[in-house]
């Protein structure tokens, strides 16, 4: 990883840093817009939600739908956890967090499409899940690989 010159002082240039970065981890920005949630990206194929925040507790603090929501994009991950996962720009590392239960405030229509979007984290997780343990058997939080050459 290149050392930055630059700092992210807001959630605008997290936005900024994500998209310069956003190829080289594996996304695709399909549409970015000023409304919750800030981005639809493609990953892999798939299509997901994300949000930018300059911290992960400006998410919360912010009371953001987790139903509406696959992916929270940050500088600093400031949290020991979060039902969704977290990509931390700041090391390029993808922390994520096993649930139990539905998202607080979440109906049954939204449920489904909660089952659904944590599914497609767990098989990306599972996927990987060789590269996510270190010596201590430890899998919170792991270095994004760059995307295979052709």
């Amino acid at each position: 990883m290149k050392e930055m010159t630059f700092v992210p002082k807001s959630e605008l240039n997290v936005r900024e840093i994500f998209a310069q970065r956003a190829e080289r981890l594996g996304y695709r920005i399909v549409e970015s817009r000023a409304a919750f949630p800030d981005s639809l990206l493609e990953h892999e194929g798939d299509r997901i939600f994300a949000e930018a925040e300059f911290r992960t507790s400006n998410f919360l603090r912010h009371r953001h739908d987790l139903a509406r929501c696959d992916l929270i994009i940050v500088w600093e991950h400031d949290l020991p956890s979060m039902p969704m996962p977290v990509l931390e720009l700041k090391n390029e590392a993808l922390h994520t967090t096993k649930r139990r239960g539905r998202p607080p405030g979440s109906t049954a229509s939204t449920t489904n499409q909660s089952h659904q979007r944590r599914a497609f984290w767990a098989r990306k997780t599972a996927a990987k899940a060789s590269n996510d343990v270190d010596a201590t058997g430890s899998t919170s939080g792991r270095a994004i690989s760059s995307p295979e050459p052709d």
